[in-house]
């Protein structure tokens, strides 16, 4: 008995012999299939829409990448101008544009764009799991103070 080229295992009673040189190419074919709709998957979810103009101090270039392909660009991308986004350390990023997104021939669902340009003043920081937090100003509460 051959055991070098084969499996042998008793499930139910049976025995089943799987022959890795038969099955071989058949795996590598469907791990490859795999990984490559995992790859399009990434793409179509995950467009490039930016491009990091500057880096600060804090964040590497690979560290700000990375947590930029986390993000959701959903509702955050202009149809027709540019616009940046700052972060707390200066790191300073240009959003693509729709008009330009298409120019590059990049697919982008448009229930993603804005209904109109708008710019962005808010300041950005990417937290310990990599994922980018904006700042907002708190708006404090009316509050009546009687004597």
């Amino acid at each position: 008995m051959k055991t070098c080229n084969s499996i042998y295992f008793l499930p139910n009673d049976f025995r089943w012999k799987i022959d890795f040189k038969r099955n071989y190419l058949f795996v590598a074919i469907a791990v490859l299939v795999l990984q490559l709709n995992v790859v399009v998957s990434q793409e179509m979810h995950h467009p490039n829409v930016f491009q990091i103009q500057h880096l600060g101090i804090k964040y590497s270039e690979s560290i700000l990448h990375e947590s930029l392909v986390k993000a959701d660009w959903c509702q955050s991308i202009n149809p027709t101008s540019n616009y940046k986004i700052t972060f707390d350390d200066g790191a300073i990023v240009n959003v693509i544009s729709y008009k330009e997104l298409i120019m590059q021939h990049m697919a982008i669902e448009e229930s993603c764009i804005r209904s109109e340009d708008l710019e962005d003043t808010s300041i950005y920081s990417i937290n310990s799991d990599g994922f980018i937090i904006r700042f907002v100003q708190r708006i404090p509460s009316k509050t009546v103070i009687k004597n």
